[in-house]
């Protein structure tokens, strides 16, 4: 499997985070797995935006040279309150139904351990394997079928803001 990690991600984060707290964000619906809320699709919101994103996370985890691309991507946000949601009826420990997920933490000053674990099988019983620390600007990508979760969320007065991508296709 592979798991990358990319420290200053984007040349202008401060501004990204600036977009991302100008956006609505939305529960999940019924049919949806997810602790927190999110933007819609950013493909929808900002093109532009969308698309310059996706290639670079593409060019980072694939081949600089790769065009048909299939691909969510949204602003996430996540705080303690969520940890307590009576509704949330899946284990934390999950996978994403895509063929690679990315993530890119933009919270300023946010607790390290505020990031993402992911887990490997063992007897049928996930432990942990990989942890990625929240530092601001990182980018992580690693296999959509790695069992994962989001680490402790407590301890900073902000929400845990964060650029989600999942891929489901790539075509050169």
């Amino acid at each position: 499997m592979k798991y990358l990690a990319q420290d200053e991600f984007f040349e202008n984060a401060a501004e990204i985070v600036d977009k991302a707290y100008r956006l609505s964000y939305y529960p999940r619906t019924p049919d949806q797995h997810f602790e927190g809320r999110r933007t819609k699709n950013l493909l929808e919101l900002d093109p532009d935006f969308y698309w310059s994103c996706v290639q670079k996370f593409i060019g980072e985890y694939f081949s600089k040279d790769t065009h048909n691309i299939d691909a969510d991507l949204f602003f996430h946000r996540l705080n303690s309150k969520d940890k307590n949601d009576p509704h949330w009826k899946y284990d934390k420990i999950h996978t994403d139904d895509c063929i690679v997920s990315g993530i890119v933490y933009l919270t300023p000053d946010a607790p390290m351990t505020s990031g993402t674990q992911t887990y490997r099988k063992v007897d049928n019983t996930c432990v942990p394997d990989v942890v990625f620390h929240n530092k601001f600007n990182r980018m992580i990508m690693f296999p959509g079928n790695a069992p994962h979760s989001a680490m402790d969320i407590k301890g900073g007065t902000r929400d845990r803001l964060t650029l989600l991508l999942f891929v489901y296709g790539v075509n050169n």
